[in-house]
């Protein structure tokens, strides 16, 4: 894999330039209103705005009650009104099937506007996740790991012991092959100072 080269500037940052302190200096970081795909922000917004400062009819209250419930409400109210739009459609009542389908759309807003206000904990319960998930396999790994350790080590303490065994037992033949012929010359030099012994007296 090839990585593509660095950009032109960095020639201008040599070791000299930084201690002279004559290199570029870096970008200085943007103020508290900035411009992103042509929409004006600030720093300090609130990632998710009320639906007051926005101009919508809030349709819920979760200082009392839990967004669950909330949402099971605005999902109840929604279908008692596409049912009305269904009835005043049928009944040829256009300017009230209009109406109802403004309350939808406010409806609609408001349990986005919900789940939107669920990111941040959705976010967090992601990375703890992730962090969980690595941690799984990280400790999965060692325990892998951990294993064949033991195992290459019971395999070269049975190899040392068994290398052990045929060393003592080819010391052991050795030794006794070493006897054996030692016992052999004594017993053939005997014989043959027999001999010499019987010739002499002759």
């Amino acid at each position: 894999m090839e990585f593509p080269p660095p950009p032109h500037f960095y020639r201008n940052y040599t070791s000299k330039a930084v201690e002279e302190n004559s290199a570029p200096q870096p970008p200085k970081p943007p103020s508290n209103e900035f411009v992103l795909f042509g929409a004006k922000l600030r720093l300090d917004d609130v990632l998710i705005r009320p639906l007051k400062e926005q101009g919508i009819t809030e349709l819920y209250d979760t200082e009392k009650h839990r967004h669950s419930d909330e949402l099971r409400k605005l999902n109840r109210e929604m279908l008692q009104i596409f049912l009305k739009i269904v009835d005043a459609s049928i009944a040829g009542q256009k300017q009230q099937a209009d109406e109802f389908l403004g309350k939808l759309s406010i409806l609609y807003i408001n349990m986005h506007h919900l789940i939107n206000e669920f990111r941040p904990h959705q976010a967090i319960e992601t990375i703890k996740a992730m962090i969980q998930e690595q941690i799984e396999t990280r400790t999965q790994l060692s325990d892998d790991i951990e294993e064949h350790l033991k195992a290459t080590t019971t395999l070269l303490e049975e190899n040392q012991s068994l290398s052990t065994t045929v060393s003592a037992t080819t010391a052991s033949a050795a030794l006794t092959a070493i006897v054996d012929n030692d016992s052999n010359s004594i017993t053939i030099d005997n014989d043959g100072n027999d001999g010499n012994d019987d010739n002499d007296d002759n």
